[in-house]
């Protein structure tokens, strides 16, 4: 079933252009995925394999030459791929 999480990061290129935007984006993208299955895997997994979609429209801010992007996601996960421990 899909799961709202939503997270705010700066992006990690301060670039004040097209590119930095999509950073931000893609890096709150990463962020909200990781802080999602933080709170249900306890040890970081190999693969995580499902979909997501943006509940509504990212935001943006731009200050001091960086871009923050407020990202608000809903995610499927479908399968979760655990290191084999020898």
């Amino acid at each position: 079933s899909p799961s709202d999480t939503s997270f705010s990061v700066i992006a990690p290129n301060s670039q004040a252009t097209e590119k930095g935007k999509e950073d931000a984006v893609r890096q709150g993208i990463k962020e909200a995925l990781r802080a999602y299955m933080r709170s249900r895997e306890h040890n970081k997994p190999q693969r995580i394999e499902g979909e997501f979609v943006f509940a509504s429209p990212p935001v943006y801010s731009y200050a001091a030459g960086i871009y923050t992007a407020s990202v608000k996601l809903k995610f499927n996960i479908e399968t979760v791929s655990r290191y084999s421990v020898y």
